[in-house]
């Protein structure tokens, strides 16, 4: 091992001297084994755009859509707020990592914290977006704001999964994208490590992903060894693809605090449906503060069978939904999954098999789904340190194009002893962290959240080809879906909210 690799942007895409201090990208290997790369670019003055950003100083920010693109104009939807993409300004570093299969990682981050991850086999033709950074793998430090002077840098600190990467490195290539005012007119510039000759290459304009432009890298230089394809590539490059996922859910909302507990999670795909999993474990012994209403399975209270796996009993469940849940909630687990156009399935599980499975159409309740396939929910008897639970939803239960997903945990115990409640008596952790920009400050309850959540790719839980249309359900839900004749669902009136909600069974 010789020590760190570094490099430096001096070029536009095409071989002109960029007129500004160079882009420096440096790469090394982290205490645990993982590829670390640190950039310093300078910061080119601009409006700071509406990017969908993390409010809270203490929070990583998330996956961003389109940090690359400077000129265009596009907007989304997230709950009631519209972000527009206007005129983006600041500079965008990226980094491509490729083997000789051309597999190659995508990378890039924006002075805002914000980033991107993207899985390719090929060019252009991605196999999976939206990729996360958890915890500190990301760290920006940008003292630029406030600057009106120029010639500030800002620095970034990027620590790459290791199941990232392609197996095999072999080729790479780094870019940065910024725009400038010259003239009264916006001039995006795009600048590569390895710029491409226009003559010989019959490239005629920034093409980032013109692979013959990328250069040979040996990170065995740093220590780091990727000769072997990780579980993630795997499934992507399967066909048809068959995702498994885990995910950490430890930390509050707010990001103000690490839990001393914490739910994982992890889901698969699988034969047309979502696979739910959820663990929680405790410390140490505690009591649920959970009301009797809420210790049995859905609100018919009935029991239909158990069993033993793995020396836990299991409770298989035959029920309807619990309204409770939501309303009053105590230790639980959440997830939702969003479109743009604000339609979505909300699910959530206690320990003790209680269940509430929402379709929403901006947050409203379109209907409540009933479990009626004695497989849908199974639940390890809770102890008094750990709990867990297996959901099975349909993907015809999902709303089309699913863009969004949020995890929660709400956690709400009891001392053993002395039944006082704990320290943290009351922690909402989120797999996305913090409130966004537009949205309501707190995070204190269920109600508080941002329900919509993270970018996310729909092929990592459901079928893209049965997600990319609306589902039987959802046109019986919405019908102005479609124009096709469609057999109206009979609806119910539930008077606790006022609201007309249809109620669906599952199997």
């Amino acid at each position: 091992v010789s020590g760190d690799l570094s490099f430096s942007i001096e070029t536009e895409w095409n071989g002109v001297d960029v007129h500004h201090a160079p882009i420096n990208i440096t790469f090394s290997l982290s205490s645990d084994q993982e590829l670390v790369v640190s950039m310093e670019a300078p910061y080119f003055n601009s409006t700071n755009p509406n990017t969908n950003l993390v409010q809270e100083d203490t929070c990583p920010q998330r996956p961003g859509e389109a940090i690359y693109d400077f000129e265009a104009s596009l907007s989304f939807t997230c709950k009631e707020k519209i972000f527009n993409f206007l005129e983006l300004e600041h500079v965008v570093v990226e980094v491509f990592f490729l083997n000789e299969n051309d597999d190659y990682l995508e990378m890039e981050l924006a002075p805002n914290g914000q980033y991107l991850n993207i899985l390719l086999s090929g060019s252009r033709n991605d196999l999976l977006t939206y990729l996360p950074f958890l915890g500190d793998q990301v760290e920006v430090n940008n003292p630029c704001h406030e600057q009106t002077e120029p010639g500030c840098v800002w620095t970034g600190n990027v620590t790459i999964p290791t199941e990232y990467l392609p197996a095999n490195i072999t080729k790479f290539n780094a870019f940065a994208v910024h725009g400038e005012m010259e003239n009264g007119e916006l001039i995006t510039h795009y600048e590569s490590l390895f710029p491409v000759d226009e003559e010989s290459s019959g490239v005629t304009e920034p093409n980032f992903h013109y692979l013959d432009a990328f250069q040979s890298i040996d990170l065995g230089e740093i220590g780091l060894v990727n000769l072997k394809e990780s579980e993630l590539w795997i499934q992507a490059k399967a066909t048809p693809q068959s995702f498994s996922n885990m995910y950490k859910v430890h930390e509050a909302y707010g990001c103000t605090k690490k839990a001393q507990f914490g739910a994982n999670f992890s889901t698969k795909r699988s034969n047309g449906k979502l696979i739910f999993n959820v663990t929680v474990s405790e410390l140490g012994q505690v009591n649920y503060d959970i009301p009797t209403t809420q210790q049995q399975p859905g609100d018919s209270k009935r029991l239909l069978d158990t069993s033993i796996l793995n020396g836990c009993l299991l409770m298989t469940f035959f029920t309807g939904p619990n309204d409770e849940l939501f309303d009053l909630p105590h230790e639980s687990v959440w997830a939702s999954f969003t479109n743009e156009d604000n339609l979505a399935i909300r699910f959530g599980i206690n320990p003790y098999g209680a269940y509430l499975v929402n379709l929403l159409d901006d947050s409203n309740i379109l209907a409540n789904v009933t479990l009626v396939d004695e497989n849908s929910l199974t639940c390890s008897t809770p102890t008094n340190s750990f709990w867990s639970c297996q959901l099975s939803i349909e993907d015809q239960y999902f709303p089309k194009d699913v863009k969004y997903f949020q995890l929660v945990h709400h956690h709400q115990p009891l001392l053993s002893d002395e039944n006082k409640p704990l320290p943290d008596f009351e922690i909402i952790s989120a797999s996305c962290l913090g409130t966004l920009e537009g949205q309501p400050i707190g995070g204190n309850t269920l109600r508080d959240l941002d329900w919509v959540g993270c970018l996310t790719d729909n092929r990592n839980f459901l079928d893209p080809v049965v997600n990319s249309e609306h589902s039987n359900i959802w046109i019986g839900l919405k019908p102005e879906l479609t124009t096709s004749t469609t057999t109206p669902l009979p609806t119910t009136t539930d008077n606790t909210n006022k609201a007309t909600i249809l109620n669906l069974t599952m199997g």
